[in-house]
């Protein structure tokens, strides 16, 4: 029986190890049906009931004898039955020589397709079903199409005698050959037709430098698999052995078969064509083992006596030990007890740590339900901080919309008190004139009565000169009054300057201290910026450098914290470097931890080093699957998270989840923000402008409020010399804008020694004035006092002037009642009431907005104290939270340690010992002081044994033990002995009568193939010495039975060569496989020979059930017609470029 053996030098390739072929019909393709056997029934049940194992190859080599109905060997030739039986044989082979076989529905080849392989550049060649013929000149590459099949098929190079390597029958220029063959797969019977189809198509490929592969497709060209064990179940399921020399027999071997064959080798193949050989291999081999098995069963009955004398020798000692055995069970108790001591403890531990941590865990819910209960106060917090915020907004806007009207009635009221008062004081001053012109009237009446008494007397010469004086002394003082008034007025205008000058002064001051400011600050960050040139990390502070040192060389971080976040943080356009360094803010300042322990140990190198505590720690496991890409705007939306560029994936999730910046949106000015919403773009959560601004919108509420900017150094993409400029010029700048307020104040300041100096010489000019009138004033007091005491009546004067007074009161009252007229009607008009109670109903409605904004702003600040207090709370709760669980984590892992350490401890207990039910507990002390008293007992009577009772039982059961299984096993063996021997007994003699049918078979199908040129002859097997001989009588007629039989050597050519073929025939029929190849067969024929012997195996091929016959020959077949099974394809000339060639048939 043939086994695939691997290709070449194994070619690098997958391999299978060798296998015994299988095959799934009972009998060869080639065989004859319905051929009664001879075997008698014991027999046939002995073939049945054998092992299939064996029967896999035995069916191949026995097919024909069991379907065979005869057997015979040399010495049966005179036996009459069996000469019957020959010629009834005989008959049958003829008539199915006339008969028609079927053709295979698998394992044939239907096409051949060559690249770069030996002498083929590109050649397909397709084969019939039955009989193909290749031929060609010499060169053609005839031999190389046989060649490609059996490398295709997973021959070995070596063995097509054409290359030793794969390699080899590369072509020459090339570095890779392909050989590819289909194989025909319908049928019942077909090769897992649902994945392959009606064919197989077996591709391999050999490279120039070695190696190479394997590749299997279906009949739609899909590749299907590229192992060398699925070609293995391939070809076992079509039962191809592609290196049986009897399947293909190559250019050489032909050639070898044909001209100079001895006998050996003709018996050797076929020994090998049958696969007899192998099996003979393998039952040599079972042999061999059996054999080997024998003697050791020899050997170990030899000792079973010395072992039967250990045994009674240990069994005398182990009665004498008896005695001990009940001291020994007790201590063995004890020692069980003590073995289970420490599980028990265990079990103890474990379950004070269950506790404790059933314990511990009702301490993390109640924390978790108080973390929910502050988280959703921390919610209401925000939602009532939202809601303050909006109604906030709105109740503004309905004071700033109410405050100017109230502003327009009450200056409308103002002005109408205005007019009021000025109308009362016109009032006044009218009531008071006509009063006093009435009471001058009377006082004229008076004196005019007066005079009339006093009419004698003259004093107008000595009244004369006292009143020129007082006039005089009048028109002084008047002339003082002017001074005075125009002195008052310039100090008012003067104190009004001044006021002007304090607000200018005090706006120039907060103008110089802003700018002091802005200089220390701008100086500030120049000093930061230069110092950062060196050490980058100084622009998250001073304290930063020496920190990461000290995190970089401590090594127990579980993972090591990853900050400053900034340090991974790039800016894609430098120009939004302001804007994100303020809306990132401390962020950029973060450092990033994954576990809380690291967040424990960072936060205590913080301390230690005095970081600002502002800087926040992350803690944060890094997630490979974290994806935000569902909540970014749409790709045209410049965003923080798409401005910014990270070194770190790791720190970008930590940065996204800390400020969000996926969905915070940038924009040059604010305007552009407020259309992003108004528009209702997708994932927009918050806007900042370039000038500045954040807008937010929610819902339908809106808000925006300027970022405050970001006074440290730059910490993203920083240009420190750009930024030392930048600064130096804000500082000229700043420093040019205090220099211009310094002289702004310096010249305040003298316009404010101006002022005082005018202001304090009009005060002097005016109190002298002041002094010289009131002086003034009492010599004029002095003068009318003696003019009154001197002055003449006056009658026509007196009249006169009562006249002049009485005509001024007639104007003054009708004056007054104009005017009363006037004020009537403006009242009228104006309806003062009306606006007042206007003013008043706005003024309430002022307060209310009011009052309801100071009870707005009370429930914000209280709201804000809530989240303040919530996100306080839930700090705390979260750091007692984590506290808590990592108390938890060690008792979980303290009782885990304790599970282990019972399991470990119940594993060593249970190898010892069963644990122990019931009985009273005892510590491991009080155990161990009775094991040592019993052991003490045991020992003194050890002594006076000389071994211990365990020592001499333990040998009592193992010599009992040894003895029980050499017995066993030698009985075992003895069994397995004799059923390899019978088995193999069995086997050789099946396989006698496989060969002895067979070559009956061989015999008859000999002489049948012989006849076809008329002649008569036999083989002559010794199968003793291996040897197969033909006899052969050429001669007919009368003259057969005056002549010899000769053997293959005393033929001539033509006849040797035509026998030869016979012989072949023959052995074909013998093999299963549906291949037959042969290369050359005519190449030592005449032309007769040739003739009757192709025409002998194209009948033969016709005949044949299920088999594909694949001959070459360098012989022209130009003229020969044989039907429509035979295909002849002609190869030509190699050197032209080959196509698919073109077949005819015969």
């Amino acid at each position: 029986m043939a086994k695939h053996v691997t290709s070449d030098s194994e070619d690098d390739l997958p391999h299978s190890s060798a296998k015994r072929l299988r095959t799934s019909s009972s009998l060869p393709r080639s065989s004859p049906p319905e051929l009664p056997s001879l075997l008698d029934d014991g027999a046939a049940d002995q073939v049945v009931d054998d092992e299939q194992q064996d029967a896999d190859a035995g069916e191949q080599a026995g097919e024909e004898a069991e379907e065979d109905d005869f057997s015979m060997d040399d010495a049966s030739d005179n036996d009459e039955e069996a000469v019957k039986r020959k010629q009834d044989l005989l008959e049958k082979m003829k008539a199915r020589s006339r008969g028609q076989g079927a053709v295979a529905q698998r394992g044939i080849i239907e096409r051949v397709e060559l690249q770069n392989f030996m002498c083929h550049k590109l050649t397909t060649v397709d084969f019939g079903p039955q009989i193909n013929f290749l031929v060609g000149n010499n060169g053609s590459g005839k031999s190389a199409i046989l060649t490609g099949i059996t490398m295709a098929l997973g021959g070995n190079a070596r063995a097509t005698n054409r290359a030793t390597k794969g390699s080899g029958l590369v072509m020459e220029g090339a570095t890779v050959a392909k050989c590819s063959v289909k194989l025909r797969n319908r049928g019942p019977e077909a090769y897992k037709h649902h994945v392959y189809g009606d064919s197989i198509t077996i591709e391999r490929t050999l490279r120039l430098n070695g190696g190479g592969s394997y590749k299997i497709f279906n009949a739609e060209g899909g590749l299907v698999d590229g192992n060398r064990a699925t070609l293995d179940s391939i070809l076992d399921a079509f039962n191809i052995q592609v290196e049986n020399p009897m399947t293909v027999l190559t250019q050489d071997q032909s050639r070898q078969f044909l001209a100079s064959a001895s006998a050996q080798q003709k018996y050797n193949f076929f020994l090998k064509g049958t696969q007899l050989a192998q099996l003979t291999e393998e039952y040599e081999t079972i042999q061999t083992n059996t054999q080997t098995m024998q003697a050791a069963v020899d050997k170990k009955q030899e000792i079973i006596p010395d072992l039967k004398d250990a045994y009674k020798r240990a069994k005398e000692r182990a009665k004498d030990a008896e005695a001990a055995v009940g001291q020994q069970d007790k201590l063995e108790q004890l020692k069980n007890r003590l073995a289970w001591c420490g599980v028990e403890e265990a079990e103890a531990n474990i379950a004070t740590g269950e506790e404790m941590l059933h314990k511990e865990e009702d301490t993390v819910t109640k924390i978790a339900s108080k973390l929910q209960e502050f988280e959703a106060n921390k919610a209401r917090a925000d939602a009532s901080i939202a809601d303050c915020e909006e109604a906030q907004k709105e109740t503004q806007l309905e004071k700033d919309e109410k405050e100017p009207a109230l502003k327009q009635l009450k200056d409308k009221i103002h002005a109408s008190r205005e007019k009021a008062r000025e109308w009362n004081q016109t009032t006044r001053t009218a009531s008071a004139t006509i009063q006093r012109q009435k009471d001058q009237i009377a006082d004229y009446e008076r004196q005019i009565a007066k005079e009339k008494k006093r009419l004698e007397v003259d004093v107008e010469a000595m009244q004369r000169p006292v009143r020129e004086r007082i006039t005089r002394l009048e028109e002084e003082n008047l002339a003082r009054v002017q001074v005075i008034s125009a002195a008052v007025r310039e100090i008012d205008e003067l104190e009004i300057e001044r006021t002007r000058l304090v607000g200018e002064m005090d706006e120039v001051k907060a103008k110089i201290r802003a700018a002091s400011d802005d200089a220390q600050t701008i100086q500030g960050r120049i000093r930061n910026a230069q110092a950062s040139k060196n050490n980058t990390m100084l622009a998250y502070g001073q304290a930063i450098p020496a920190l990461l040192k000290v995190i970089d060389a401590d090594r127990g971080w579980n993972q090591k914290p990853l900050g400053p976040m900034g340090r991974y943080i790039e800016l894609t356009d430098r120009k939004w470097g302001p804007l994100i360094e303020s809306v990132g803010g401390q962020t950029f300042n973060a450092f990033v931890v994954a576990t809380e322990s690291d967040c424990r140990r960072l936060f205590t190198l913080f301390q230690k080093h005095r970081i600002d505590h502002k800087t926040p720690i992350i803690k944060l496991a890094h997630d490979p699957s974290f994806d935000c890409s569902s909540s970014e705007p749409d790709r045209d939306i410049l965003t923080v998270l798409r401005a910014l560029k990270f070194s770190n994936e790791h720190v970008r999730q930590a940065f996204i989840n800390a400020i969000q910046p996926e969905n915070s949106v940038l924009v040059p000015k604010r305007a552009e923000g407020d259309r992003l919403f108004d528009v209702g773009k997708r994932n927009i959560r918050v806007v900042f402008s370039q000038d500045m601004f954040q807008i937010t919108r929610y819902e339908n509420r809106a808000g925006t409020r300027v970022v405050d900017p970001w006074r440290g150094a730059a910490r993203i993409s920083p240009n420190f010399d750009d930024q030392v400029q930048r600064c130096q010029d804000d500082l000229k700048r700043v420093q040019g804008h205090l220099n211009e307020f310094e002289t702004q104040r310096k010249a305040i300041d003298q316009q404010f020694v101006t002022i005082h100096r005018k202001k304090e010489g009009l005060e002097r000019s005016c109190r002298a004035e002041k002094d010289a009138m009131i002086k003034t004033n009492r010599e004029i007091e002095k003068q009318r006092q003696q003019l009154q005491e001197r002055e003449p009546s006056n009658i026509s004067a007196l009249e006169e002037l009562r006249d002049q007074c009485q005509a001024e009161l007639d104007t003054t009252l009708a004056q007054w009642e104009d005017a009363m007229r006037l004020h009537e009607a403006s009242l009228l008009e104006e309806n003062g009431t009306e606006t007042v109670l206007q003013m008043r109903q706005m003024e309430d409605e002022v307060k209310k907005v009011d009052k309801l904004l100071k009870s707005i702003m009370e429930q914000l600040n209280k709201a804000i104290r809530d989240r303040v207090n919530a996100e306080s709370a839930i700090a705390q709760y979260n750091a007692r939270l984590s506290a808590q669980e990592q108390k938890i984590d060690d008792l979980r892992a303290s009782v885990e340690r304790e599970r282990e350490k019972l399991a470990h401890l119940t594993e060593q207990a249970s190898e010892i010992c069963d644990r122990p039910q019931g009985g009273q507990k005892q510590s491991e002390a009080q155990l161990r002081k009775q094991i040592d008293s019993l052991q003490k007992a045991l020992k003194n009577r050890e002594r006076q044994q000389g071994a211990t009772i365990e020592e001499i039982l333990t040998e009592l059961s193992n010599r009992k033990n040894v003895l029980v299984e050499a017995k066993a096993t030698v009985a075992s063996l003895n069994v397995l002995v004799k059923a390899l021997t019978s088995a193999y007994q069995t086997r050789v003699a099946r396989w006698t009568d496989f060969r002895d049918q067979i070559s009956a078979r061989a015999k008859l199908q000999f002489m049948h193939h012989l006849s076809a040129r008329g002649f008569t002859g036999k083989l002559q097997f010794d199968h003793n010495h291996m040897r197969l001989n033909l006899r052969v009588q050429t001669e007919g007629g009368e003259k057969r039975n005056h002549s010899k039989q000769k053997d293959a050597k005393s033929l001539s050519g033509g006849e040797k060569s035509f026998s030869t073929i016979c012989l072949l025939l023959t052995m074909w029929e013998a093999v299963g496989c549906p291949l037959r190849c042969l290369d050359e067969f005519d190449v030592f024929m005449d032309a007769v020979n040739r003739r009757i012997s192709m025409k002998m195996m194209v009948d033969t091929a016709k005949a044949a059930d299920e088999v594909q016959f694949i001959l070459i020959t360098p012989q022209s077949m130009s003229g020969s017609t044989y039907g429509p099974e035979v295909r002849i394809t002609k190869l030509g000339d190699p050197n032209r470029s080959q196509g698919r060639l073109a077949f005819g048939t015969g």
